[in-house]
């Protein structure tokens, strides 16, 4: 299957360089703002179904919205569950930094997430 040559690109996120304090934060916020755009995806295929089910569109069309809408379900999903996971770990690291006497940064290089 060939790749779609008119599709839009995403512009460049604004996420700070390497090294100039991206945070455990500035990732949540990251986050919130993709699985927002998932979320819009998601209800533009919800409203796309019901109007092909209103104009009694071909099962064709209607199952490839189905399997879009569930794929947008799925990645909206995920994305809340790893961010969950995330925010666990790294309140976890947060609150034994803060008992044992530790500054409000958590380290200088503010790098939370996972590198696997």
């Amino acid at each position: 299957m060939s790749t779609p040559t008119n599709l839009p690109v995403p512009s460049s996120p604004s996420s700070p360089s390497a090294g100039s304090g991206y945070t455990h934060r500035t990732w949540l916020d990251e986050m919130a703002e993709v699985l927002m755009t998932v979320a819009t995806i998601y209800k533009g295929l919800e409203v796309m179904d019901a109007t092909l089910h209103e104009v009694k569109a071909g099962r064709t069309q209607l199952n490839l919205v189905d399997g879009s809408r569930a794929t947008a379900l799925e990645l909206m999903t995920r994305g809340v569950r790893f961010t969950e996971d995330t925010d666990a770990r790294y309140m976890q690291v947060f609150e034994a930094i803060q008992q044992a006497g530790g500054q409000q940064e958590v380290a200088q290089e503010k790098r939370y997430h996972d590198r696997d």
